[in-house]
């Protein structure tokens, strides 16, 4: 569902638009979704990327390779072994 990318104001009044519109074969999918994610163990604030300059990991994944460029000799896949 794309409610992550709606503001977080809007996002139980269109969690329940989209209800109201699908197939009730997804109830539990919804049921879910709502215990889980709308009203239940992660708030709202955690998974909502509304207004975030980064949605992704890729500014993470970005670094690694810049920290892997700087030394040209290794080969995949890394393994680190401690």
């Amino acid at each position: 569902m794309a409610l992550s990318l709606i503001p977080i104001d809007e996002v139980k009044s269109q969690f329940q638009r989209l209800k109201s519109i699908m197939s009730a074969s997804l109830d539990d999918l919804f049921l879910y979704f709502k215990n889980q994610w709308v009203d239940g163990v992660v708030p709202i604030k955690m998974w909502n990327f509304y207004n975030v300059d980064h949605r992704t990991n890729n500014t993470s994944e970005g670094d690694d390779t810049i920290v892997l460029n700087l030394n040209n000799s290794y080969s995949l896949p890394l393994i680190i072994y401690i």
